[in-house]
């Protein structure tokens, strides 16, 4: 999985104006009724991205999780009990 800043665009420092204002655009740019049908499932593809990556930088608990967890070079989606378990 994608770094979630980086299918966002934004630097991992945004504040969470920023990161709503960003995800709007995005939003708009990749949604799939704005995309011919050949596009639709690769707009599909990205607005789920965006969509995950938006839910989990705009809630500031998942957002510290999802930073703890990037630093210690957990994939996104990863739930931290798994990683520890791999890890061992």
């Amino acid at each position: 999985m994608r770094d979630y800043y980086e299918i966002l665009m934004v630097h991992e420092k945004a504040i969470p104006e920023v990161i709503d204002r960003v995800y709007r655009v995005l939003a708009r740019r990749y949604h799939p009724d704005v995309h011919p049908p050949e596009e639709k499932r690769e707009a599909e593809r990205l607005m789920t991205e965006l969509n995950l990556a938006y839910q989990a930088l705009s809630d500031p608990a998942q957002r510290a999780e999802y930073d703890r967890q990037r630093r210690m070079g957990i994939p996104a989606g990863v739930a931290a009990t798994d990683a520890t378990v791999e890890m061992l």
